[in-house]
């Protein structure tokens, strides 16, 4: 009902039925994009259970039971996360700590260890690759495709 009261607004209100034709063009373009989108961050996501998850970088103060990278879905919705750009520094600082007197942690593990301890383990992040990894993701996500969705917006007003 509401919707269907817009639309009759919609017909005495020029700049509205303007607005409205323009991102009606626009939605093609911006599924096609979206759906780019989505793809890199499935391809990060498998990159970050690599990085992270199979070595079950140790539980945090960021990284936690919903924020990691031990299964897809978690990686999925950390990368959507820090897309949006919440606590994603926080997140690559966990995934790259080292051990130091406040946080104890094991550089590596041999397979008996981790058989002994039922696979739970309690290992350190790699800094130089949580730091490439987050760096590469922010800079394409947030900065080229947020331009490229405001370009593909703009150019339909233009249109």
């Amino acid at each position: 009902m509401r919707i269907g009261r817009l639309l009759r607004v919609m017909r005495f209100a020029k700049k509205l039925q303007i607005i409205f034709t323009s991102l009606t063009e626009a939605a093609p373009s911006l599924a096609s994009l979206g759906m780019l989108l989505l793809l890199v961050i499935f391809m990060y996501s498998i990159i970050g259970m690599k990085m992270f998850g199979f070595a079950n970088v140790t539980n945090q103060t960021t990284v936690n039971y919903h924020c990691n990278f031990k299964n897809f879905f978690n990686a999925f919705l950390t990368l959507v996360r820090s897309a949006t750009g919440e606590a994603w520094d926080s997140i690559m600082y966990d995934m790259g700590r080292s051990k130091s007197i406040l946080f104890q942690c094991e550089s590596s593990q041999e397979y008996a260890d981790l058989i002994a301890n039922n696979m739970v383990t309690n290992r350190c992040g790699s800094q130089a690759g949580s730091a490439l990894y987050f760096f590469t993701f922010i800079i394409l996500v947030c900065q080229i495709f947020l331009n490229l969705f405001i370009a593909i917006i703009v150019d339909s007003f233009v249109a």
